[in-house]
Formats: structure tokens, C-alpha cells, sequence
């Protein structure tokens, strides 16, 4: 299954599942994260509490809600600006995975959760190295 940053919501669950399941493979970058499951609750003036009443885990209790911290709301908004800021999107050694993350499925694939949903380094495609060139490319002369 094809995920990047755009991925969210429901086809991070579905991605989740496959995976953990041994059903496929993630392929890609990863995904945005999952947001809570929040009830509003109003008050008489105007105010409102949020309160979280879920979270979203996968088959192998692997959470895809995307890291906030309380206070932090600039962190959490720049996450994309941050993620090419660092390469992420262009160079597969630039992500860092925390080895608590990391699961296991049943079928023994190693795969890490709680940065949304990502199949670590040992899954990403590598790119066979290219061959030298025969013929080196010359710039035409003036004549």
C-alpha cells in the first residue's frame, strides 16, 4: 500500500491492519498521523472542553496518533515544513527510528509505530548503485 505525509485517517487504520496482519506492505513515506477522538463539550459562555475519548492503535498495539505535546502547538504545525527541512522526504537514511517503537508482527516483520505508521529502515527500497557510464558525455564542439 502506498502512504506518504497526505496519508491520514482511515487508510493509516487500513494500512495499520495490513500490515500487522502480514497482509502487505507499506510503501512510501510516512504517513501524517491519525488525530484524536475528541467529544466538544460546550459551556454556557461560549467556552468548550475538548476531551479525548480515543486513540488509535493497530492489531499490534501500535499507536498512529501524531506526537503533540500540550503548549506546543507551533511543533505540531510546522511537522511537514520540518520533515523536508531535514531531508525526510527526499533520502530514506534521513529518518531516525526510536527502537521503543519498534513491533513485530506474527509473520516476524519488524515495523514502528507512535511516529504514525512506517516500516522502518530495513524495509525501505534501496537503489542498486548505477554503473559508470561507458561513454563519457562529451559537449559538442563549435565547428
Amino acid at each position: 500500500m502506498l502512504v506518504d505525509e497526505g496519508s491520514a485517517s482511515s487508510s493509516e487504520i487500513l494500512a495499520g491492519a495490513l500490515q500487522d496482519n502480514d497482509r502487505g506492505t507499506i510503501v512510501g513515506r510516512r504517513s501524517f498521523g491519525k488525530g484524536l477522538v475528541q467529544q466538544q463539550i460546550p459551556y454556557s459562555d461560549g467556552s468548550a472542553l475538548r476531551l479525548t475519548t480515543a486513540r488509535y492503535y493497530t492489531p499490534t498495539g501500535r499507536s498512529i496518533q501524531k506526537p503533540y505535546t500540550i503548549g506546543d502547538d507551533e511543533s505540531y504545525e510546522e511537522d511537514i515544513w520540518n520533515r523536508y527541512q531535514h531531508n525526510e522526504f527526499f533520502s530514506a537514511d534521513s529518518i531516525r527510528f526510536d527502537d521503543a517503537l519498534r513491533r513485530t508482527t506474527p509473520g516476524g516483520k519488524v515495523v514502528y509505530g507512535g511516529v504514525r505508521l512506517s516500516n522502518g529502515p530495513a524495509d525501505r527500497p534501496r537503489h542498486p548503485p548505477r554503473p559508470p557510464l561507458r561513454h563519457p558525455i562529451r559537449r559538442p564542439t563549435a565547428s
